[in-house]
């Protein structure tokens, strides 16, 4: 409709152009985001490390407890080996003429069911195998590989004199704590930069022309600078909705993490409750092992002059059976709580342990191995 030269023209219009945008940060809001990302980060990983520490102390206490079945073992097989032999016993004297069948079949019957209380263990051995070969992270089959433990004598290791608080800082739960404590302060901070003037800078270099003749030339270049301010006029209800739910999100953590302290603590008093008493504990039950075996050894000896009826060498030796799994159970418990305490105090006691309060979150964090 219209004739040329207004229409039925073709034109190229050629451009290229670079741009970059800077930030001022002049009231530092990007570089405090930045600091509360980190401490999130270190929080995640002293999560990690913590979810570690829970592992290892779990393979102590089930490894610890696979020792003992085994010893508790040992006690039911050399019972069965002395009810054994005691029935040989009343078996001679039944030839004798010095016993009636009663003694013999009273001899012969607890035999069954100590053959059937080592069946019992034996499955739970197996079972402790399979869960230390899952712990592991390896199949069932890898149980089998796992020999017998030699466990070292608790004699050498010896409940410190005195615990200081500061050890506490060194738990992977409470850095994890102090560390989104951190990032929610950073989180209050940022908020209140909001309420301040942003301000950037845009900066472009390019060419622009029609057609290609003048193109990527002086004539066709553009540049320029802009500086940009943007101000919160009719954001403040906003601005403070988001600084209050940040304050929120602070006080929530603080109260985090003084009930992680407080639970630390109270974990660390009740282990070493605990040691304390097992350690007592293991006194008297070694005082009963030496009664218990001297009330069987005088019962047996009666029993094979013909002083003494069988039903007291029974009772003799069901209690001398009881007291060493007693004490069997009170000196495995002795580790188990060994273990319970370094998980309690972050992994083990340093004895640098006067420099953990100086420590900033980011070295307790790698200190805690």
């Amino acid at each position: 409709f219209i004739p040329p030269p207004f229409a039925g023209n073709t034109t190229w219009t050629n451009s290229a152009f670079v741009s970059a945008s800077y930030d001022l940060d002049v009231w530092g809001k990007n570089s405090k985001a930045e600091a509360g990302a980190l401490d999130n980060v270190h929080a995640s990983e002293a999560d990690a490390q913590e979810a570690r520490l829970a592992l290892q102390s779990l393979v102590v206490r089930t490894y610890v407890e696979f020792a003992l079945q085994y010893e508790l073992r040992d006690m039911e097989q050399g019972t069965l080996e002395q009810q054994e032999k005691i029935l040989g016993i009343a078996n001679q004297r039944r030839t004798i003429g010095l016993a009636t069948q009663l003694e013999v079949a009273q001899a012969e019957a607890p035999i069954p069911a100590m053959q059937s209380r080592l069946k019992q263990i034996d499955e739970r051995i197996d079972s402790l195998r399979h869960q230390l070969a899952a712990l592991l992270g390896a199949g069932p089959g890898a149980g089998e590989t796992i020999a017998r433990p030699t466990l070292n004598p608790l004699e050498q290791i010896a409940l410190p004199s005195s615990l200081p608080a500061d050890l506490i800082g060194r738990r992977p739960d409470v850095l994890a704590s102090r560390w989104r404590v951190e990032a929610m302060a950073r989180g209050i901070d940022v908020a209140k930069t909001r309420f301040y003037p942003n301000i950037d800078l845009s900066a472009m270099l390019g060419f622009q022309s029609l057609g290609f003749s003048h193109f990527l030339t002086n004539r066709s270049l553009m540049d320029g600078i802009t500086p940009a301010i943007s101000l919160p006029i009719f954001e403040g209800g906003k601005l403070r909705s988001n600084l209050g739910v940040q304050t929120a999100r602070y006080d929530e953590a603080v109260e985090r993490y003084n009930q992680v302290v407080v639970d630390a603590m109270r974990s660390v008093a009740d282990q070493v409750s605990t040691w304390r008493s097992l350690e007592q504990q293991k006194q008297d039950t070694q005082r009963a092992v030496e009664l218990a075996q001297r009330s069987y050894d005088l019962a047996l000896r009666g029993f094979k002059s013909g002083l003494t009826d069988y039903l007291s060498v029974l009772t003799a030796q069901v209690n001398l059976l009881n007291q060493q799994q007693n004490d069997a159970r009170v000196r495995y418990g002795l580790l188990s709580a060994y273990a319970g305490l370094v998980q309690a105090i972050g992994g083990g006691i340093d004895p640098d342990h006067n420099r953990a309060s100086q420590l900033s979150p980011s070295e307790g964090s790698q200190h805690v191995q």
